[in-house]
């Protein structure tokens, strides 16, 4: 008898473990599941994330690009306006020497228009004197 209450409760204590160990299988079963779900999950949004930054990282080097384009443009352009104030200023100059020497054969024209003009009226005087001693 002692040996089978002893084979009973090992079987008792047997059956129990094998319940444990179902209970913990599947229990282990659901974890697993629950694992895959949220690695699958994750891998999906880091998939997602992988795509959204190839995405980010193509729309900046095209908007790099751009604004490199926009500088050299830019560049170009403060380059021409440069040339053209230099050429502004080279023909202001110009001008002003033109002024300047327009200015000058005026008052030299004016001078010798004096000049001739008084030396004819010394001439007419000087031969009224003439007459006038005569």
């Amino acid at each position: 008898m002692r040996t089978k209450a002893k084979l009973a409760s090992e079987s008792e204590r047997l059956q129990f473990a094998l319940g444990e160990i179902d209970i913990l299988n599947k229990q282990l079963q659901r974890e697993k599941l629950s694992f895959e779900n949220a690695y699958g999950q994750a891998k999906n949004k880091a998939l997602e994330e992988s795509q959204e930054k190839k995405q980010f990282q193509t729309k900046c080097q095209a908007m790099e690009e751009l604004c490199t384009k926009q500088d050299d443009i830019l560049t170009t352009k403060d380059a021409k306006i440069k040339e053209l104030k230099l050429r502004l200023l080279r023909q202001k100059q110009f001008h002003q020497q033109q002024l300047s020497d327009l200015d000058i054969h005026r008052q030299q024209e004016q001078y010798i228009n004096y000049t001739t003009q008084k030396s004819q009226e010394n001439n007419k005087k000087t031969r009224q004197k003439r007459v006038s001693f005569r």
